[in-house]
This record gives structure tokens, sequence and C-alpha cells, in this order.
């Protein structure tokens, strides 16, 4: 009966470790390049694990790359800061996001840096995992 006690309180201890772990909340599934198509454009979204976040563009004729972004995620919240120069965000995005397979998806609105103006219309984008 005690070995029977003892392995209902291991499998427990495993069941909860496994349920903890699979609750991602510091956006760890977020790490790496996506790709897709917005607004017409070829973009590329990298997120790196220091919380640093590149972003490219490429059309027929050029690429455009922007690197001093930063990003943190806290559950499905996910916010954007785009363009930080000399520790100010020039604007942000901010919404919910989701992981699914090879696919993020990524709802959100758009604000200004210093705070002039914000955007309610809600945006969605979708890439896939390279």
């Amino acid at each position: 009966m005690k070995k029977v006690h003892q392995l209902l309180i291991a499998l427990q201890v495993v069941t909860l470790s496994c349920a903890l772990t699979a609750c991602d909340d510091d956006g760890d599934d977020l790490i790496g390049k996506w790709s897709g198509i917005d607004g017409g454009y070829d973009v590329t979204w990298e997120f790196l694990p220091n919380g640093q976040f590149i972003y490219t563009e490429t059309d027929r004729y050029e690429t455009y790359r922007q690197s001093n972004n930063t990003y943190t995620a806290d559950g499905s919240n996910l916010r954007i800061d785009w363009n930080i120069e000399d520790g100010v965000t020039d604007d942000y995005s901010i919404g919910k996001y989701s992981v699914n397979g090879d696919y993020f998806t990524y709802t959100y609105t758009w604000h200004d840096g210093e705070g002039k103006w914000d955007d309610d219309e809600e945006y969605t984008i979708t890439l896939k995992k390279q």
C-alpha cells in the first residue's frame, strides 16, 4: 500500500510539472523567424531570446531591415516596441498572439510611443515559422 501511495504522489508531481512547463507565459514559443505577406510585402519577424525583435520587409526593389525593436510577452499578451532610438520608442503595437503549430497570429492595435495618438483599429497578421 505504501508503494502505491508513493507511486500516486510521483504521478501527481510528474503531471503537475508537465502542466507547468506546457504553460508558456514568457514568449518562448515566439522565438525564431516567422515570415509571410503583409500589405504586399514579404516580411520576416524574428524574435530573439534576449527580447530583441528584428523586422525585415522586402519588395521587388529593396530590403528594409529594422533591428532596434524589442518585445515583451506575458501569457497571450504581446507588446512590440518599434524603432527605439536613444531609449525612446517611436511607436508600439500591443495585442494578443497565438502560436498554433508552425503558425503565429497576432491581433493588435498601434500606439504612438510619445502618447500623441492611438489607433483603435485592430490588425491581424499570420506568419509561418521558417
